[in-house]
């Protein structure tokens, strides 16, 4: 059971690595590197500032602990959302083992969730958070 669900994380990181690291900087991730660039790191009005509607303090920490190390290259962004992406799919796993145990009807909505592409802020559909 639990090699299954390790089965399916890998091969959705494997999707996940393969689509981000084929892409590039966006418009929003060009926002978040010039913020960072101008602000001081964990300054409240970079932190705390208004992002399309949103307030994501999570999201400009570690675009901005990035941008400090690599500015302007997709590597490191593609590599957070890898990382990023193992850590949801292992919260939700450990969700669903603690709703249904390991059984197999665990495989059913982690398969779902895993593989269910999640649609993008600019309208597309991407197959990672």
């Amino acid at each position: 059971m639990a090699l299954a669900a390790a089965v399916l994380a890998a091969v959705q990181l494997l999707i996940c690595g393969v689509l981000a690291f084929r892409d590039y900087l966006y418009w929003d991730d060009l926002i978040l590197v010039g913020r960072a660039g101008t602000h001081s790191l964990l300054s409240p009005s970079f932190l705390f500032d208004e992002h399309d509607g949103h307030v994501m303090p999570t999201a400009f920490l570690v675009a901005g602990a990035i941008t400090r190390q690599v500015p302007l290259n997709w590597v490191g962004p593609a590599i957070s959302l890898v990382v990023l992406q193992l850590l949801a799919s292992l919260a939700l796993l450990r969700s669903l083992h603690v709703i249904l145990g390991w059984r197999p009807v665990l495989l059913v909505p982690l398969t779902f969730a895993l593989i269910t592409p999640h649609r993008g802020s600019e309208g597309g559909f991407r197959y990672f958070t």
